[in-house]
């Protein structure tokens, strides 16, 4: 007999749509993007239009997905999305205003016709078939019997299955090996529209980082300035008491034990006390420094964040805030997470307080 096969079914999404969707029988690629949760409204329809925007420009389909209730979390605190009712307006928005179809995941059958209310369209994808030239019958009978013409209109017909294949020959292995080193079939050139979206594209990504290298050096230029400015004051303030405490006369009272007067052990008691203070501070910021970590969700971002805290007479750290941010919530609860994990000695006795208070700068950079 004769078989005639037609082409395959293309599968075309119009209904509501600003610029149909189609998939199969080598068209544009369509591409299945989006976020993995729905946080919220706002951004659901920023990454819609940006997607929107990334297909129009190259000149691809997009599909947008997300999921109203991520239930495959690695933490069962872990934000989930906004739920079925509730993502259910913000689907049909997207698809309204944006023009994009939608697509989800539902957990239960019974999600299923509350889902399609907004993500489904109210007619069924359209199924269409490419026209093409008709193919030649193929003979298969033989010579001596009658033939007869069976054109295949519906889905493909089921490929009888093979018998069972004997046992390997030495000719048999050769082939099969053959068969397993044969090279893949080489790509189309790409056209020369398709070579200028791609050059402007990479353009336009080397300009980015070239953008983002550029404020990224110049946060760290601005933290170098403050890191420098610091160490000045401490310098300028670290002279002034010395100075101060050069200056108070060492006078010493007529004693038969040659005692000090008490306005030179006053004077020594206060050296004695900002000498203290000064090695207790390097000893704090040396045990803060060495709990730093830099933060890998944070990269490439730089800056310096300025944690506030307490210390008891015992060494205790309390009442830790974040005293100035660096611009990055990453790097900011990174700092606090230094503060909060140093182990700091108890304040010296000659310092002569119960408490002291400290605010620390934290420059994180990438080395």
């Amino acid at each position: 007999m004769n078989i005639v096969s037609r082409p395959n079914a293309v599968i075309e999404i119009s209904e509501g749509l600003k610029r149909p969707v189609t998939i199969g029988g080598g068209r544009r690629i369509v591409f299945i993007a989006g976020p993995c949760q729905l946080e919220s409204r706002q951004h659901a329809l920023e990454m819609a239009n940006a997607l929107k925007e990334i297909g129009e420009r190259l000149n691809v389909g997009i599909i947008y997905k997300t999921s109203f209730d991520k239930a495959n979390r690695t933490s069962a605190n872990a934000a989930r999305g906004l739920g079925l009712r509730d993502s259910l307006p913000i689907f049909a928005e997207i698809r309204e205003s944006v023009g994009l179809p939608v697509l989800t995941d539902v957990h239960s059958e019974a999600q299923c016709t509350e889902a399609a209310q907004a993500v489904v369209p109210e007619t069924e994808p359209e199924m269409t078939e490419e026209a093409s030239a008709p193919e030649a019958p193929v003979e298969l009978a033989p010579a001596d019997e009658p033939s007869e013409t069976v054109v295949v209109t519906g889905p493909p017909l089921p490929l009888p299955k093979p018998p069972p294949e004997p046992l390997a020959s030495p000719e048999m292995v050769e082939r099969k090996l053959a068969r397993a080193f044969e090279l893949p079939m080489a790509r189309p050139e790409p056209t020369a529209e398709m070579r200028e979206v791609l050059e402007k594209e990479r353009a336009r990504i080397a300009a980015a980082e070239r953008e983002a290298e550029r404020r990224a050096e110049a946060q760290r230029a601005e933290a170098r300035r403050a890191e420098e400015k610091r160490k000045q004051e401490v310098a300028r303030r670290r002279a002034e008491r010395q100075k101060v405490a050069e200056q108070q006369p060492a006078r010493q009272t007529e004693s038969r034990k040659g005692k000090a007067a008490p306005q030179a052990r006053q004077a020594t008691s206060r050296a004695a006390a900002a000498a203290a203070r000064n090695s207790y501070h390097v000893q704090v910021r040396r045990a803060i420094e060495r709990q730093k970590r830099y933060p890998a969700r944070a990269r490439p971002a730089e800056g310096t964040a300025r944690v506030a805290f307490t210390i008891s007479a015992g060494g205790g750290i309390t009442g830790a805030r974040l005293a100035g941010s660096s611009g990055n919530p990453a790097l900011d609860q990174a700092a606090m997470a230094a503060v909060k994990r140093a182990r700091v000695p108890p304040i010296p006795k000659e310092v002569g307080t119960a408490s002291m208070s400290f605010t620390v700068p934290m420059t994180f950079s990438i080395r």
